[in-house]
């Protein structure tokens, strides 16, 4: 049930339609419960996209702090379902996806000590989130720790190499540490 509301809402999502998925994704979250981590996940982006970083930085939450669970199964026959079927993603994946989710909330307050803090911790769960590092490696460029910003953006360039934004923000690393020539 839960992929139903996931692939519903990601279709009204790439269709531009973000009101219409964020209301899919709502209606799967009360209906799917706890089965819906991954749901809201994908909410979360949602509301931070559309600026409501207050509900964004509490679905991120959830997913790393879930309510009690229930032994009874809440719905049809998905409880005999491991939780990465149920949830449409590994339990750790979605872990370091919300960090990453809650890193952005708080670079968008300003806090990026904090936000540091919350991308490397995506990084350490999984170390292939290019996303996390080329994050990591912009907040760490707005706080001058230089050296460990251009670690983190090479992290980033290494996993993705053909993405552009990371070599834009590589770009401005270089030029910050007056190393335009390489």
């Amino acid at each position: 049930m839960p992929s139903a509301y996931i692939s519903v809402g990601q279709a009204y999502y790439l269709r531009g339609d973000l009101a219409r998925s964020e209301s899919v994704f709502t209606a799967g979250s009360m209906k799917c419960g706890e089965a819906f981590l991954y749901g809201n996940y994908l909410l979360g982006g949602i509301c931070l996209e559309r600026g409501d970083a207050k509900r964004a930085e509490s679905l991120y939450r959830s997913i790393l702090v879930p309510g009690e669970r229930s032994g009874e199964a809440s719905y049809e026959a998905e409880f005999l379902m491991s939780e990465e079927k149920r949830t449409g993603i590994d339990p750790p994946m979605l872990r370091a996806k919300a960090f990453y989710g809650l890193g952005h909330v708080l670079a968008g307050r300003k806090q990026i000590d904090s936000s540091v803090a919350y991308f490397r911790a995506a990084t350490l769960l999984s170390t292939t989130l290019a996303d996390a590092w080329a994050d990591l490696g912009v907040a760490l460029l707005h706080l001058r720790r230089l050296a460990d910003a251009d670690s983190a953006m090479q992290q980033a360039l290494r996993l993705q190499p053909s993405n552009f934004m990371y070599w834009y923000n590589y770009g401005s690393l270089l030029g910050a540490t007056r190393r335009l020539t390489e």
